[in-house]
């Protein structure tokens, strides 16, 4: 996946994505801590306004014959019900954010209210309103927009009462008080834009991290990408001696046949074959190590080991044979031709720091390579061990002792003809 050029691009002013869909995003990977901080904030918050009626009746004698016990409960039920609110239902950070924009502004009315109604608004009201805020931009961290929207709510309030009761300080009052929220707003425009940088910076990464692994899967078959990835030392140089089972495949008559016709049309018909083989051999546990030209080479039981891997491997030819059957149609059209092989092999990294291929090297994978071109077009060539390992589960046609390139002695050979069920 590739993120298109200007797609982390946001508003100045507002810090949103420009992007819809990278917005949506963000606000729903927000939700979760946003929504965590405003339940915790909320239950915090009760025992505050109820030491704080407490306290007040206990220094300021008669305060409860006035109706503030009323407000605080109010308040108090107003915070409980917004944070069950917002754990049950906010499936976005903004959403969290109206929830407690709301409880933030009716802190604020009530606040100013009690102090109208204390008499107490001259020496209360704008420090209990500038806590209010440092808990809403410190604590909560709402967003920007909506922390504006809270100062300037809160301002009003205050500026509404202040007129209201005739306060002589309110000028002297207001601007400290409109000062601090402004820090306070900066601060939380800088927080707001570090989230969002971290939030674009992590999608980038995921997205890369989703390209190399979707490129490395193309280009390693999944089992040796997956194991490189689970113990990158696995992609050291080196290997280990194993039992393996080897088939080479190639097509037949395919050098002729792209003499004879357009460079396009050869590689179509390489694509066709291969689109028919590979899901065959993948689908039987192959490990698919090589493609050469018309030839392709796989292997059993590495990186993943495969205690059947002898049954599986002879599945996976004659179920490669049966899928690519209709190229018998056409006398011109190069078919496989295939070679199995089982023993042991040299199985890891061959080459270089720089450059390096996983294959199995040996005698198993030599005479998997010359059963394969002693086989017929359209046949299957197995070794004595394989045949062994295969045993009664499989048909097949002993063609007798042969010579072999390679080989000291004569190798008898097989052509399967058949497996059984499992």
């Amino acid at each position: 996946m590739t993120l298109p050029a200007g797609w982390d691009r946001r508003h100045a002013l507002t810090l949103q994505f420009v992007d819809s869909e990278v917005e949506r995003a963000f606000q729903a990977a927000a939700a979760d801590p946003a929504r965590r901080r405003l339940v915790l904030n909320a239950v915090a918050n009760v025992p505050v306004w109820i030491v704080g009626v407490i306290a007040a009746g206990m220094f300021l004698p008669g305060i409860y014959d006035r109706p503030i016990w009323l407000m605080a409960v109010g308040q108090c039920l107003g915070l409980i019900a917004g944070g069950v609110w917002a754990f049950r239902r906010s499936r976005s950070r903004r959403a969290v954010d109206g929830v407690y924009l709301t409880l933030d502004l009716t802190g604020g009315l009530v606040l100013t209210a009690m102090t109208v109604v204390s008499g107490l608004f001259e020496s209360y009201a704008a420090f209990l309103l500038l806590f209010t805020a440092v808990n809403a931009l410190a604590v909560q961290r709402v967003s920007f927009v909506p922390s504006v929207v809270a100062v300037v709510g809160q301002l009003s309030m205050f500026t509404v009462a202040g007129i209201a009761i005739e306060l002589a300080a309110l000028p002297f009052q207001f601007v400290l008080l409109a000062s601090a929220f402004c820090v306070l707003v900066a601060g939380n425009y800088m927080v707001e834009d570090s989230e969002r940088r971290e939030f674009a910076q992590s999608r980038l990464i995921a997205a890369l991290h989703r390209q190399v692994d979707d490129l490395l899967h193309r280009y390693l078959e999944p089992g040796v990408a997956d194991s490189i990835i689970a113990d990158p030392s696995r992609g050291e140089l080196g290997g280990v001696q194993m039992e393996v089972s080897v088939m080479f495949a190639d097509l037949t008559g395919f050098t002729a046949f792209s003499d004879r016709v357009e460079p396009a049309a050869a590689v179509a018909l390489l694509n066709e074959a291969f689109a028919a083989a590979v899901p065959v051999v993948r689908a039987a546990g192959g490990t698919i190590v090589q493609f050469a030209g018309d030839a392709m080479m796989v292997i059993w039981n590495a990186p993943r080991p495969q205690p059947d891997h002898a049954c599986l491997a002879a599945r996976a030819a004659i179920g490669l044979q049966q899928a690519t059957a209709h190229f018998a149609d056409d006398p011109a059209h190069p078919r496989f031709r295939v070679g199995l092989n089982t023993g042991l092999a040299l199985v890891g990294n061959i080459g270089t720091d720089e450059l390096k291929d996983f294959s199995a090297l040996g005698d198993t994978t030599n005479l998997a390579a010359r059963l394969q071109s002693f086989a017929a077009p359209g046949s299957i060539v197995i070794g004595p061990r394989t045949r062994e390992l295969i045993g009664d589960m499989a048909t097949v046609r002993d063609l007798g002792l042969h010579e072999l390139k390679g080989k000291a002695a004569p190798v008898r050979l097989y052509e399967l003809i058949e497996m059984s069920e499992p």
